[in-house]
C-alpha cells in the first residue's frame, strides 16, 4: 500500500517494496524447479552409468542454471525496490533504494509535464510508468514495476502540487 503523507506545502508518497513479482517470479520458480528435476535425473544417470557425453550436458546445464538463477535474482532485486517521492511548489525530490540508492531533485521551473505512460500487450496494460518531462526534453521514467492506477494517482497529485500539466 502506497503511503501518502501530507506536508505543509506539498505531498510525499512512500512506496514500499512490492515483494515477489508475479510473472517473472513464477517463471523463475518453475524454471529452477524443472532444472532441479533435470539435474537430479542426470546425476542419477551418471551414477547408474546411463549418461554419456558429460561435458556437453554440463555446459548446457550450466547455461540453463544461470538463466534460472539470474531470473530469480532479478525478481528479488525488483521486489526489494523502495521509493519516496516528495512534491512541493519548489520541485520534486525522488529517492529510490535498491542495490544502488539513487536520489534526485528536480526544480519545478525545469518541469514541463508529468504524465502516466503505458504499453498494452494483447488486451491488458502490461507496463506502466510515471514520466517526468523536463523542459530540456530529457524525461525521467519511474516506477515501472508499480500498478497503473497507483502511478496514475501519484502523477495526478504531483501535477496538482506543482501546477503543471500532462502535455
Amino acid at each position: 500500500m502506497i503511503e501518502r503523507v501530507e506536508l505543509e506545502n506539498g505531498v510525499r508518497f512512500i512506496l514500499p517494496p512490492i515483494g515477489f513479482i508475479g510473472g517473472l517470479g513464477c517463471f523463475s520458480v518453475i524454471w529452477n524447479a524443472m532444472m532441479t528435476l533435470f539435474t537430479a535425473f542426470y546425476i542419477w544417470g551418471i551414477v547408474s552409468g546411463f549418461a554419456a557425453n558429460h561435458i556437453l550436458v554440463i555446459v548446457v546445464g550450466t547455461v540453463f542454471w544461470l538463466i534460472g538463477i539470474g531470473s530469480l535474482n532479478a525478481t528479488v532485486q525488483v521486489g526489494r525496490n523502495r521509493a519516496e517521492i516528495e512534491a512541493t511548489p519548489s520541485g520534486i525530490r525522488i529517492e529510490q533504494s535498491n542495490e544502488e540508492p539513487k536520489s534526485a531533485h528536480i526544480p519545478s521551473h525545469e518541469i514541463k509535464a508529468i504524465r502516466t505512460q503505458f504499453r498494452i500487450h494483447d488486451v491488458a496494460i502490461r507496463e506502466s510508468w510515471l514520466e517526468i518531462q523536463r523542459k530540456d526534453a530529457e524525461s525521467i521514467n519511474l516506477f515501472k514495476e508499480r500498478k497503473f492506477n497507483d502511478v496514475k494517482r501519484i502523477a495526478s497529485e504531483l501535477r496538482d502540487v506543482l501546477g503543471v500539466g500532462s502535455e
